[in-house]
């Protein structure tokens, strides 16, 4: 008995991923102006409410602080419960901080609000998640928060070493080097005097240049392997710090040591979290990710919290106001030049420890 030709099923259609993608690239958008803006008003922040230049840095460490919380609980909890679902719970916080940051009538309250909104850093970990797709029976309350074998060994323990020490320069400069281009040289013999557009001019070229890096990361990957390119950006974002030393008094050489630092910082900060996801565990891709930013931003509060120490130690006194000295502000970048380098020195470790595993 003929059983009649074989009619094929249609493949399961896959799910829809381009909706999903372009909501991420929104919450990214939105999340790049909430933390951006805020080294454009730094200046602004110093004389609304008279603060000196030490304390700028509390405004920037106070966000990096939080994400030692935020990051790594609502990425395991994405984990465990739904990473959409913790997304919504981040942006829940991040929101009313940025309305309280907006309004705040005193430093204090200001510092409030920037704590929550630190929650913002753990978009990206979560947006890696639900982009993966992961199993969702796989994960589980029977895993530890922060999986330590995972770290123990070198397939991630060096990375995220790495991150800590590339995320102490790259944040924690950001806040002396938005002060410096507000600092007016009339004042105190030293800055660049910008402020509104002019500063916010200055301070895009940082964020195009790291973007340029970013996408020229794979096609440099491709042509001279994974330490290659983390060499290549940590020693050329070495190189800017040192030039930014030596040569800080004119707006275009200081612009193009800015261009180099973020072109190097590009190529690392898109090489660094592509070797961690890649190692993670199909059910741990959240955590991972969430304790590559946590490293990150962890290290920038760090940083910020020691250069907040230096810029306080090394001041002018300007009649009944005190001022970081010129000094100061060199001193943070020869450091930052430092931890570029041992950025490179770690990249040689990162990508053997790779290729062993």
């Amino acid at each position: 008995m003929s059983s009649g030709p074989t009619v094929a099923l249609p493949a399961p259609r896959p799910a829809r991923v381009a909706s999903v993608v372009g909501f991420l690239v929104v919450m990214e958008l939105a999340s790049g102006i909430t933390q951006g803006w805020i080294s454009l008003l730094l200046p602004s922040f110093v004389e609304r409410y008279g603060l000196t230049s030490a304390d700028a840095n509390w405004i920037t460490a106070s966000a990096l602080l939080s994400t030692v919380v935020c990051v790594p609980l609502l990425s395991k909890l994405g984990d465990v419960y739904g990473h959409q679902r913790l997304l919504v719970v981040a942006a829940s916080l991040v929101a009313p901080g940025s309305v309280i940051v907006a309004l705040a009538p005193s430093f204090t309250l200001l510092l409030v609000g920037r704590v929550l909104q630190g929650a913002i850093t753990a978009f990206l970990p979560l947006e890696f998640a639900i982009v993966r797709e992961r199993a969702g029976e796989n994960a589980g309350a029977a895993h530890p928060l922060v999986p330590l074998d995972m770290i123990r060994d070198g397939a991630q323990g060096l990375p995220l070493l790495a991150a800590f020490v590339f995320g102490a320069h790259l944040f924690g400069s950001s806040a002396p080097n938005a002060v410096f281009l507000g600092t007016d040289p009339g004042t105190v013999g030293f800055g660049l005097g910008l402020s509104g557009t002019a500063l916010g001019g200055a301070l895009v070229v940082l964020g195009a240049a790291m973007f340029l890096g970013t996408t020229l990361a794979a096609r440099t990957t491709a042509r001279i392997g994974a330490a290659g390119t983390l060499i290549t950006g940590a020693v050329l974002s070495a190189a800017s710090y040192l030039a930014t030393a030596v040569f800080h008094h004119d707006l275009v050489a200081f612009l193009v040591w800015q261009a180099g630092l973020g072109l190097g910082g590009g190529l690392v900060a898109a090489t660094l979290p592509t070797i961690v996801v890649a190692r993670a565990p199909a059910d741990s891709v959240g955590i991972a990710s969430g304790l590559y930013n946590t490293a990150r931003t962890a290290a920038g509060s760090v940083a910020g919290a020691v250069f907040a120490a230096v810029m306080s130690a090394l001041v002018l006194q300007m009649g009944p106001k005190t001022v970081a000295a010129e000094s100061a502000y060199v001193a943070v970048w020869v450091i930052c030049a430092c931890l570029a380098l041992i950025v490179a020195v770690l990249a040689v470790f990162v990508t053997r420890s790779r290729e062993s595993a």
